[in-house]
């Protein structure tokens, strides 16, 4: 009852009648109703207790009700206590801010802060401000503003140790530049560590790696010097007042694990989230991604939440996108930018995009590898860029990056755990003998078929782990990373996504990664063999978004259809066509899933990508190699497909979809081998399912299933000859 309650200092009291209060503040306004309110309004003044508000207010309102109306207007945040002495327009700066409570100035002025520099750069700008912003200089403060020239400088390394052996908090500001830097406030015991800021700093610069990498020299390389007196002085302005809402806020507010960015040339302030890396080799556990990937893959019961859209997943696409934001910026992130792709803006049809940095492993690089794009599609705009942000994140897991165990070894001297190259590629003998003449019709050079593999070479192998066997296996590195460790050994392999995946969880990253290798296994059952399919009545499923899609092209000028795949695997596999009306134009996209309706939505979907992609341009195939395409077209002497054809073979758990699939290739005689490429700073799981056997669009003509299969299925009356495959290549 003794309290002197006032309302917070940035909002101004403004009686319009007697029983309505406006409150006035520069970014908000509230209006209050209530005689009480009304009546409270002009004494909340700072000057009076509850007590004497109550005796001021006793001929009009009863006691009871002047408490109930200063409590509702604590709960709501208007009120604080009062501070005598306290300057106002400080207090109505910071409570703007959002500074709970009085006393900010006080507890600017019971701080101290240490301010040095690195680098020869100059400290005085930032000492200047932060003595305007009340806090006080002191060498021996527990907390440090280091000045410094490049986030990368390799002082910084020094001072990380050190800060965190001493437990002194420490915050980085870069003043010169057109884009000033400040932050994170760095803290020994929790949150990321310079460690973790500088490695994704450097994933961001990858011309820069490039060019250290090639030169041998140790970096950073610094671009020239900009600075004027008024750019370093608002930097360090910037810098000090958000140390200071730091410091009034109990350590938390912008610079809580996060760098700033001020923008001098186009004034404009971005906040770049940094991210703690549990296996730093600082802060963190540095084996931890190699006793990951060393432990057996175990599958967890995980109910699922989401089977609307794509697939079934245990977040929303909504929440997937909450969940990665941490993870987009072009400074701090695993992903550098995201958004949707141009000329893809019809709500039938989103297509989004999120890009990386990459560093090649190759010496005469072309200007635009630096930078590599995963593609997302959906139903929906936030599917659509929750597929994208996975799928970037998907190949960023799949580079090789220095913790993952390996072991350098020939075939024999790993025994039954190694799985031979030869099952893993399906390359036949006449492919390897003609693999010039191959590799000349094959623009990219990614796609070319390798040497044939040497047993007896000493390559590197990756552990991995048998579903079906519950026992180790070794995969070579090469199949399963983009620019593995030693540069030889890509002779044997080439790198290919196929079977790539991530997910909120292990479990639906391996589902997704099995289920693309069974879309791509039927794909080349129909493709090579030209086999006719039937088609798919898309109204025969009870989803309005396939036939108003069917709809949306016709509306463009394109006649769109979708083929049933499926194969032995009983898993139901779609491909979805698209022509011109005049014929010049193809397109073509895949779709698998245990639930059918959702493999058609893949396929559409995938459709949609692909033409956001591509644009209006010829077939993704050689026109003149393919000859007869009556296969593409759907099988005229067969019913049309519909629901009632494809029994529901998904579950409520995604554990056990993954046993089921694993079930169902091993009826098939075919092993499901998974690798776990989690990275533990990346908020998804990654995987690499392999099952070898399966076969690929990529051309992989040995013996095996791709003759077998389509005639047990009774698509085809004989298996066709290797010389009868299609040439045509499909290029996606």
């Amino acid at each position: 009852m003794n309290r002197v309650l006032c309302f917070k200092r940035h909002l101004r009291p403004e009686r319009a009648g007697d029983d309505l209060v406006l409150l006035l503040g520069e970014r908000e306004q509230f209006l209050l109703k209530g005689r009480a309110y009304a009546l409270l309004a002009p004494l909340l003044d700072g000057r009076r207790t509850v007590l004497e508000l109550i005796a001021a207010l006793a001929d009009k309102v009863s006691a009871a009700e002047v408490a109930y109306a200063l409590s509702r207007l604590e709960e709501r945040g208007y009120l604080v206590e009062a501070a005598p002495g306290e300057p106002p327009e400080a207090a109505a700066f910071w409570e703007a801010a959002g500074v709970a409570g009085p006393g900010a100035a006080r507890r600017l002025g019971d701080a101290a802060v240490a301010v040095q520099a690195v680098g020869g750069e100059d400290p005085g700008p930032l000492c200047a401000a932060l003595a305007e912003a009340g806090l006080a200089l002191r060498d021996d403060a527990p907390l440090c503003a280091l000045v410094v020239g490049d986030y990368l400088d390799p002082a910084l390394e020094g001072w990380n140790r050190e800060a965190r052996a001493r437990g002194v908090r420490w915050l980085p500001v870069k003043p010169s530049g057109a884009v000033a830097w400040a932050g994170p406030l760095f803290r020994p015991d929790r949150g990321p560590c310079w460690a973790c800021l500088a490695e994704r700093l450097r994933h961001n610069r990858p011309v820069e790696r490039f060019v250290l990498r090639r030169t041998g020299a140790r970096g950073p390389l610094t671009p020239p010097r900009a600075a004027t007196p008024a750019s370093l002085g608002a930097a360090a302005r910037l810098a000090a007042l958000a140390l200071a809402r730091a410091i009034t806020s109990g350590d938390r507010g912008p610079l809580d694990d996060q760098l700033l960015t001020l923008d001098l040339a186009q004034h404009h302030t971005e906040a770049h989230a940094v991210v703690r890396r549990p296996q730093c080799p600082e802060c963190g556990d540095p084996g931890l991604t190699r006793r990951r990937m060393l432990e057996p893959v175990a599958l967890a019961p995980r109910p699922k939440r989401f089977t609307e859209d794509g697939g079934h997943r245990t977040l929303t696409p909504a929440e997937t996108l909450a969940r990665l934001a941490p993870q987009i910026s072009r400074l701090t992130g695993v992903i550098s930018s995201s958004g949707p792709l141009g000329g893809a803006d019809h709500p039938l049809c989103p297509v989004y995009g999120a890009s990386y940095a990459a560093c090649p492993a190759t010496d005469a690089p072309s200007p635009d590898v630096f930078e590599r794009r995963g593609n997302g599609k959906g139903r929906t705009a936030a599917q659509a860029h929750a597929s994208a942000l996975c799928e970037a994140i998907e190949r960023y897991s799949a580079v090789f990056q220095g913790d993952e165990p390996r072991r350098s070894a020939r075939l024999a001297d790993l025994g039954g755990e190694a799985v031979h190259p030869a099952a893993l590629l399906g390359i036949s003998e006449r492919q390897h003998h003609a693999r010039d003449v191959w590799n000349t019709r094959i623009a990219d050079p990614s796609h070319h078929l390798p040497q044939p593999f040497d047993e007896q070479a000493e390559i590197d192998w990756t552990p991995a782990w048998s579903l079906t066997h519950d026992e180790r296996r070794y995969l070579p590195t090469a199949y399963c990373y983009i620019d593995p460790p030693r540069a030889s050994d890509r002779r044997f392999f080439s790198f290919n996504t196929n079977g790539h995946a991530a997910g909120n969880c292990l479990e639906e990253a391996v589902l997704q990664g099995f289920l693309e290798l069974v879309e791509r296994d039927a794909f080349a059952l129909w493709w090579y063999n030209r086999a006719p399919r039937p088609g798919v009545d898309l109204a025969g499923f009870d989803e309005p978004y396939l036939v108003q899609l069917e709809a949306h092209y016709r509306s463009l000028g394109l006649r769109a259809w979708v083929l049933d795949l499926t194969t032995d695997l009983e898993i139901p596999a779609f491909a979805a066509i698209a022509r011109s009306a005049q014929g010049d134009l193809w397109s073509v996209g895949f779709g698998c899933h245990l639930e059918a309706r959702l493999g058609v939505q893949r396929a559409l979907t995938e459709l949609n990508q692909l033409l956001a992609l591509e644009g209006r341009v010829p077939p993704p195939w050689d026109t003149s190699a393919l000859g007869d395409a009556a296969f593409l077209l759907p099988d005229g002497a067969a019913p049309a497909r519909t629901s009632r054809d494809y029994p529901g073979a998904a579950r409520d758990d995604l554990r056990d979809d993954v046993l089921s699939c694993v079930e169902r290739a091993a009826r098939a005689g075919l092993e499901t081998i998974v690798l776990d490429q989690t990275r533990p700073d990346t908020g998804l799981c990654a995987v690499k399912v392999v099952v070898p056997g399966l076969r690929h669009f990529r051309p992989q003509l040995a013996p095996g299933r791709l003759y077998d299969v389509p005639v047990r299925l009774g698509w085809l009356e004989r298996p066709r000859t290797e010389e009868e495959m299609n040439p045509a290549l499909l290029y996606m």
